[in-house]
């Protein structure tokens, strides 16, 4: 039987895929020099990484077996989770981290498609299609996550925009028409709108800020630790506080929120201490759950008793759930500058132009509604609260103008330059 090497089948693999026995380049970063460099790293690196074990459907296997046994290359498992090793190896070198690969495993996941965090574990999507540059996309973005405990062992994880880096600068060129979603391709939103418009970019993570971040010469020190607890956030749930802020109805929990819970005729001993009226109970109670900001008060006016950490001047928050109502405080304003810094940190001054061209480009009747229906908004308002109903529903019925601001704060706030991609490809 005849052995080939791997720089023979990844060449082959992707010569096949792109259609092309070359890839041109230029004097600027294209896809095709993504594809030459990470060509040129098999190259240099075959005679090792051929004879590396890798773990993959609860077995062991060695790389070069799999390309050169039919029953490892004709197996869709075997196949996928090569490619997927590959583009994690791959990564890894890029940065010079010195992590140890054998406590990586890449398993059927069933519909899932991510790795586990603190684990070594990549799980494959029983819908993840198979081209090339995905696999090795998914394997870059993945083992990025999964650094701290390949390299440290740590029970960690690094940020989705750790991740986006990783693809932004070394992710492989994929076809328009093979994506499935927007992970597939190089990770730029102007980009992907453009070619693939029916992807809808307004539940999307912050993934595009870091175009506008690598563009300031972030480090990749830098972009490891950014926004590493504030991952879930949305780009329209960003512009949502942004409005309350503006609105001085944007608040973030700084303590442990104490609460009193009072009937009604409890409440009527603090009505005129806190200037509230019958009709502002009667506001709150008509949306049920919904936070109101009441006011800032002394201490000793407040329902709250033997709550030493409180200042001596504390905003209160009233909300009424089954005929009760329910006061807390703990929270303290921000204005949008103040909320950006609590949002990203050192990087804040970087966003701050684009966000404010972006909720100054949405539509007036959309920031009419939001100052409407959410009177307070906290830094966790659309993940623990009935507001996410309002979230989903505001998206679809702006989906289309919320996209056009993004795309043109985008465009006109200094950012980093689309990726310039051969045509036709992601």
């Amino acid at each position: 039987r005849h052995h080939q090497s791997l720089s023979f089948i990844v060449r082959r693999e992707l010569q096949q895929y792109y259609r092309s026995f070359g890839f041109p380049t230029s004097l600027q970063p294209t896809g095709w020099q993504r594809v030459n460099r990470f060509v040129q790293w098999v190259d240099e690196n075959s005679h090792i990484l051929e004879r590396e074990k890798i773990h993959f459907d609860h077995r062991l296997a060695i790389l070069g077996d799999i390309y050169n046994e039919p029953e490892f290359w004709n197996n869709s498992l075997a196949h996928k989770a090569f490619w997927i090793y590959l583009g994690a190896r791959y990564i890894a070198d890029m940065y010079q981290a010195k992590a140890d690969f054998s406590q990586l495993a890449i398993d059927d996941g069933g519909w899932f498609n991510c790795s586990i965090t603190g684990t070594g574990l990549i799980l494959i999507s029983n819908q993840e299609n198979g081209y090339i540059p995905t696999l090795v996309n998914l394997g870059i973005h993945e083992a990025t996550h999964l650094l701290p405990f390949l390299m440290e062992g740590k029970n960690d994880s690094l940020s989705e925009l750790a991740a986006f880096y990783s693809q932004w600068n070394y992710g492989l060129p994929i076809r328009a028409e093979d994506a499935m979603d927007i992970a597939d391709g190089i990770r730029d939103v102007r980009l992907m709108h453009r070619l693939r418009p029916d992807l809808n970019i307004t539940l999307e993570y912050n993934y595009f800020v870091a175009g506008l971040l690598l563009n300031r010469s972030i480090q990749p020190k830098e972009i490891f630790t950014f926004i590493r607890d504030q991952v879930d956030i949305t780009v329209l749930e960003t512009c949502l506080n942004l409005i309350a802020a503006q609105n001085k109805k944007f608040f973030v929990q700084k303590t442990p929120i104490p609460q009193a819970v009072l009937d009604l005729e409890e409440i009527k001993m603090y009505q005129s201490k806190l200037k509230f009226s019958d009709r502002d109970m009667a506001r709150w109670s008509a949306k049920n759950g919904v936070l109101f900001y009441v006011g800032k008060f002394a201490k000793q006016d407040t329902p709250f008793s033997g709550v030493e950490e409180l200042n001596e001047q504390i905003y209160i928050f009233v909300r009424v759930i089954d005929d009760k109502f329910i006061f807390q405080t703990g929270y303290e304003p921000l204005d949008e500058k103040g909320y950006l810094e609590h949002l990203f940190g050192p990087h804040a001054e970087k966003v701050e132009g684009f966000y404010k061209q972006l909720v100054a480009g949405l539509p007036p009747e959309l920031i009419t509604e939001v100052k409407q229906t959410l009177p307070v908004q906290a830094s966790f308002t659309f993940r623990f609260s009935n507001n996410h109903e309002f979230l989903v529903d505001i998206s679809k019925r702006y989906r289309k103008p919320i996209e056009q601001a993004i795309i043109k704060a985008l465009d006109t706030s200094d950012t980093t330059p689309i990726p310039l991609m051969p045509k036709g490809y992601l």
